[in-house]
């Protein structure tokens, strides 16, 4: 609005002289002008405080999501490989078997041969990777001097295939060491696996082929569908175990023991199956060593790739070797919340609680138990 001398009136909202500035007038000054107030540190810590209850609140949520996909993930693993057993089956009808240090008269003195995982390889579309090995040669085996083995052993140790480890696995699936039995001391890096055949309830672990006594599928003796008699929907064929530690701690406690070695025999500890307990544990930490859990997933021997049920799973004590009964013990074991996955023979995949009863966990192990058993 102009006067008539041309200079401009203020807006008409502006307050004349003596009257009260307009309302929204005060609140425009208060929010553009310097009456314009901050936060206090109290308000400030309030809603810190706010904050961080969400996040307490939503970061749990967020990591049992990210668990159950990867449980998810594991299920789907040790599906796999039943269903990998089952197109073996149809090919060579029957099952692969474990293969360990002893003598027959067929091929003498020998170490150890493939695993059962480098036998089914062709059947979960991963054959190419076997190809150009002999499986019924003993003297291309793993364990021993480079000089003496098929190179091409050698280069395929190092195989980051995601089917062999547990997405829920803490250690390293590829870990650098020497291979056993090589002279020459050359460190290279092995991948290892979590998923385990069953050999059985554990009672007759045998080290040696002669003194082997396993009932489970995988038994180093002839076994097909034919020889469950439990039935297939009864009967365990795959389940997880841990990997060895990278760096194994100099005093094992608690859940570490689920990765360890030990050797019984000793004073004070038991000296048998039927009598191993956690009450041996302190005697045992002075023979405890690195465990072959896993490691190299290529090894046919049952103490690297195979699982028993003389213990329920994630039970906390380490795997352990009978000295003078040639007895194992090698239990399930996993990283997910409350127990295993476990594939039965029917390629049907279950979550085993670790509080399972006893005599089921063992009673499922079992190819010809004659036991009646329901999850």
């Amino acid at each position: 609005m102009k006067l008539k001398n041309g200079t401009a009136t203020g807006s008409r909202n502006e307050a004349r002289p003596g009257q009260p500035v307009p309302k929204f007038r005060v609140q425009e000054r208060l929010f553009f002008g310097q009456e314009h107030r901050a936060f206090t540190l109290v308000e400030l810590l309030v809603v810190i405080a706010i904050l961080g209850v969400l996040i307490a609140l939503l970061l749990p949520a967020v990591q049992a999501a990210r668990e159950a996909a990867r449980r998810m993930q594991c299920t789907n693993n040790v599906k796999q490989w039943v269903l990998a057993l089952h197109n073996y089956h149809d090919v060579q009808v029957g099952f692969p078997q474990f293969t360990s240090c002893g003598t027959d008269a067929t091929h003498g003195t020998f170490n150890t041969g493939y695993s059962i995982h480098a036998r089914i390889l062709p059947y979960i579309e991963q054959g190419q990777f076997m190809d150009g090995i002999d499986f019924g040669a003993y003297d291309t085996r793993i364990y021993t001097n480079k000089s003496a083995v098929n190179e091409l052993l050698y280069d395929r140790l190092f195989f980051p295939c995601p089917i062999l480890t547990c997405p829920s696995e803490s250690q390293p699936g590829l870990q650098e060491g020497t291979v056993q039995g090589d002279s020459s001391g050359e460190i290279r890096k092995q991948a290892g696996t979590n998923y385990m055949f069953c050999l059985g309830s554990g009672s007759g672990e045998g080290y040696y082929l002669e003194s082997l006594k396993n009932d489970g599928i995988f038994r180093n003796l002839p076994t097909s569908f034919a020889t469950i008699i439990d039935g297939t929907s009864q009967t365990l064929a795959v389940s997880e175990g841990l990997l060895a530690f990278e760096e194994p701690p100099s005093d094992p406690t608690g859940k570490a023991w689920r990765r360890m070695n030990a050797i019984s025999g000793l004073e004070g500890a038991s000296s048998d199956l039927a009598d191993y307990k956690e009450a041996d544990l302190t005697a045992y930490k002075s023979g405890a060593k690195y465990s072959q859990r896993g490691f190299i997933w290529m090894v046919g021997r049952a103490t690297s790739t195979g699982f028993g049920t003389w213990k329920r799973p994630n039970e906390e004590l380490p795997s352990v070797w009978f000295r003078g009964k040639e007895l194992l013990y090698w239990g399930a074991a996993s990283e997910h919340a409350g127990g295993v996955n476990a594939g039965l023979a029917d390629g049907s995949v279950r979550a085993i609680s670790n509080t399972i009863d006893l005599p089921v966990w063992r009673a499922l192990s079992t190819a010809a138990g004659c036991e009646t058993v329901s999850l």
